[in-house]
């Protein structure tokens, strides 16, 4: 539970324009990583091709948006920006990893299934895979606006702290001068 407490404590510093950001980012992530199921969705029905929820999952395509997702949030997570944090993002890490860990072997199934003997359709449990990756999508999404919330206020308050910096020694270098 201790690890938890100095990001949680991160987190009670976030400011609105913090939360902003990450809401921001999130909706950038969210149009981009789902383009394909809506663009996708939008085209066939151009088509007049009549396509259900189903036929954008069945494949595990949302175990791969969760994939990629993942990816640049363990970028995040291991860029350096954390400091004395580092070992308190370890939890996002081994979460990171796990949901990783998940969404391949969601995709490998379904690939594989799907490349299997034209004979047995039936072979792929859809009642398990797609409220599977519907979940892991759904964790992926709200880990990685942790990880960009908390990556948000550490930025910030880096970039505050350096700032202070800056100015104590102009302050010192003006005394300097006599001024």
């Amino acid at each position: 539970m201790t690890r938890i407490v100095n990001v949680l404590g991160t987190l009670r510093k976030a400011e609105k324009q913090h939360f902003m950001e990450s809401i921001y980012w999130l909706l950038f992530t969210i149009f981009g990583s789902g383009l394909p199921v809506y663009g996708g969705w939008f085209l066939l029905a151009l088509l007049s091709i009549r396509v259900g929820f189903t036929d954008f999952c069945r494949h595990g395509e949302f175990a791969l948006y969760s994939a990629a997702i993942l990816g640049s949030t363990l970028h995040l997570i291991s860029k350096g920006g954390y400091k004395n944090m580092i070992i308190n993002m370890r939890c996002f890490v081994l979460v990171s990893f796990v949901l990783l860990l998940f969404a391949t072997l969601i995709f490998a199934g379904a690939t594989a299934a799907s490349a299997t003997d034209v004979e047995k359709p039936n072979i792929l449990n859809l009642r398990l895979l797609i409220p599977s990756s519907v979940i892991l999508l759904v964790l992926t999404i709200v880990v990685a606006f942790i990880v960009n919330l908390v990556d948000n206020v550490i930025l910030s308050s880096d970039l505050s702290g350096m700032g202070k910096k800056s100015l104590e020694k102009l302050n010192q270098d003006f005394e300097k001068t006599g001024g």
